[in-house]
């Protein structure tokens, strides 16, 4: 994936059960075969103390 955009990362995290953490964002990823650049870019862009209430709020954060 050349360029990770947040449209494209939420297809990877289907089915996650909100609100939820940053790990458990990454987990739901890897689960859904998310290539390694995409888990990356959740690690780097994703804050470690922040709570996601909605899909929304991802593509809100990753924007």
């Amino acid at each position: 994936m050349d360029e990770i955009n947040p449209v494209q990362v939420q297809k990877y995290l289907s089915g996650v059960a909100y609100p939820c953490d940053k790990q458990t964002l990454i987990d739901t990823a890897k689960e859904n075969g998310a290539p390694p650049d995409v888990i990356d870019y959740l690690e780097q862009n994703l804050p470690d103390d922040e709570e996601f209430e909605s899909a929304a709020d991802v593509s809100a954060t990753l924007s």
